[in-house]
C-alpha cells in the first residue's frame, strides 16, 4: 500500500504539487469571491 502510494508521489514534481495546489487555492478564492460579490447590490450593500 504505502510503496503504492510512494511510487505514485513520485510520478509528480515538488514544483507541479505546488502549482497544482496554488491553482487550487485561487480556483476556491475566485468562486468565495463572486459568491459574496453576487450577494451584494451595485453600491457594494447587501441585498435584502
Amino acid at each position: 500500500m504505502s510503496n503504492n502510494y510512494n511510487e505514485y508521489c513520485m510520478k509528480f514534481s515538488n514544483e507541479e504539487i505546488e502549482e497544482y495546489l496554488i491553482n487550487s487555492i485561487l480556483e476556491k478564492g475566485k468562486q468565495i469571491y463572486e459568491y459574496r460579490i453576487s450577494k451584494r447590490d451595485e453600491h457594494g450593500h447587501k441585498k435584502q
